[in-house]
């Protein structure tokens, strides 16, 4: 791992070392998304503050990281700080490998995302007649049963009244 190196304690560099930390715990507990996370960030980092070399060692890693479990979103990020190292550094061939990796990478990640929103679309469309005649035959039980319910009513005031008559008949 490389170390961040100014002539001065700064913001940049507390970052750096935090960035080191996290990197190094993520190892320790073999949390692999976080490592490549982390990675990321502290490359991130050593190439806002023009340590491209270190930048570049550190994204290769978190590149690798990334590849082998499968996480395409990090995969991504350290392809696009690789292809900002090379040029940086002033090699474009690299830079544009990279850039090219980043953006079929980046539509891929897009159009994935776009066939599950509208694969959610598509079942909230086909699910919307279905709730609406669930809630139609719902109303229609529950006006059933209301008329149910009164022909009772009706039929125990019928009794009732029969009742009546006969107790007064008799």
């Amino acid at each position: 791992m490389s170390i961040c190196i100014w002539g001065s304690y700064t913001r940049a560099e507390g970052k750096c070392r935090t960035l080191q930390e996290a990197s190094r715990l993520h190892r320790q507990i073999n949390n692999q998304y976080g490592l490549a996370e982390a990675l990321n960030s502290l490359a991130e980092a050593y190439l806002a503050t023009n340590i491209p070399a270190s930048a570049q060692v550190v994204f290769e890693d978190a590149l690798a990281i990334a590849k082998r479990t499968g996480i395409r979103l990090e995969v991504q990020r350290a392809c696009i700080g690789l292809a900002k190292t090379y040029e940086k550094q002033r090699q474009f061939a690299e830079a544009l490998r990279y850039y090219k990796q980043y953006t079929l990478l980046k539509d891929s990640i897009f159009a994935e995302k776009n066939e599950k929103t509208i694969a959610f679309l598509d079942a909230r469309f086909q699910n919307k007649p279905k709730q609406t005649q669930i809630a139609l035959l719902t109303k229609e039980k529950e006006l059933a049963d209301k008329a149910i319910q009164e022909e009772e009513r009706y039929n125990y005031a019928l009794l009732a009244i029969i009742a009546i008559i006969l107790i007064f008949a008799v």
